[in-house]
């Protein structure tokens, strides 16, 4: 399986548990978001890739970083400079 591919399963994964855990239906995101429910629907099922505008809104609807809707742990050790 790509990373691509896992990346997108993960993003998918914290959609649903992010709007489940806010209440939040499909139709009060969709609406805010201004878009149709069925396309929300299709993205958070994986059958329509999100872009990174509407993952953006999505972000700052619910008050998250980007890392979090796509399920991102930080990996990155930064070195002590001298």
């Amino acid at each position: 399986m790509s990373t691509r591919v896992e990346r997108s399963e993960t993003m998918l994964i914290q959609l649903k548990k992010i709007r489940k855990n806010y209440n939040t239906t499909l139709e009060e995101l969709a609406k805010h978001l201004e878009v149709n429910k069925s396309y929300l629907s299709r993205v958070e099922n994986g059958i329509h890739p999100i872009s990174m505008s509407l993952a953006i809104e999505i972000a700052d609807y619910f008050g998250i970083s980007l890392d979090d809707l796509f399920g991102r742990k930080s990996n990155v050790k930064f070195r002590k400079e001298d």
